[in-house]
């Protein structure tokens, strides 16, 4: 929990320090001529198409097994038509998405509690996720955040950014190509 949060420190950092400065590093899109970008501008941004991606509905699931770091593991589900994806991670992962899921706060903020609130307070707001592919049996995410005209598109890790989006009321899309070479049917 301790890197976790050490790593989300250091991002939102990053992040702040790149926005306010008005960097566009890779990654970052910055749309000139407009104060601010709407849902409809959207449509016009390539890196937020979502031809050949699916939404996903998220579920969770504890287990009882405790993997080699003394860890408790679970699993997150993306369920999406007649398919499913299935994620292992770790019990915290799984805790913060089922916080996510039930607009539950714990006593003390998780690192997605204050991912959320540094966005809200430098008035950046989550568009949408995307779960992209597979690499070497890891999954690979991207977290989309528009602040003005700016729009941040960056790496997550899946689990992290599924926690987010649950917070935000954003959209979490997966690519279909995933979705038939990785998931299950289901139905």
């Amino acid at each position: 929990m301790r890197k976790i949060l050490i790593v989300a420190i250091l991002l939102i950092g990053i992040v702040a320090g790149l926005l306010l400065a008005g960097f566009s590093p890779v990654g970052m899109i910055v749309y000139q001529g407009k104060n601010s970008l709407d849902s409809s501008d959207f449509l016009m941004i390539p890196h937020l198409s979502l031809e050949g991606f699916s939404e996903a509905a998220v579920d969770v699931d504890d287990v009882s097994d405790v993997d080699r770091t003394g860890d408790g593991i679970g699993f997150v589900y993306l369920y999406s038509g007649c398919r499913r994806i299935v994620m292992l991670t770790s019990e915290d992962q799984v805790m913060s998405i089922r916080n996510g899921l039930e607009g539950k706060l714990e006593f003390r903020p998780s690192s997605h509690d204050t991912m959320k609130n540094v966005f809200d307070t430098f008035g950046m707001d989550v568009i949408l996720v995307k779960i992209t592919h597979m690499e070497n049996d890891v999954y690979f995410a991207r977290l989309f955040l528009v602040q003005g005209t700016r729009i941040l598109n960056l790496d997550s890790k899946p689990t992290d950014a599924i926690a987010i989006a649950l917070r935000s009321g954003a959209p979490i899309f997966v690519s279909e190509d995933l979705l038939e070479q990785q998931g299950e049917k289901v139905c």
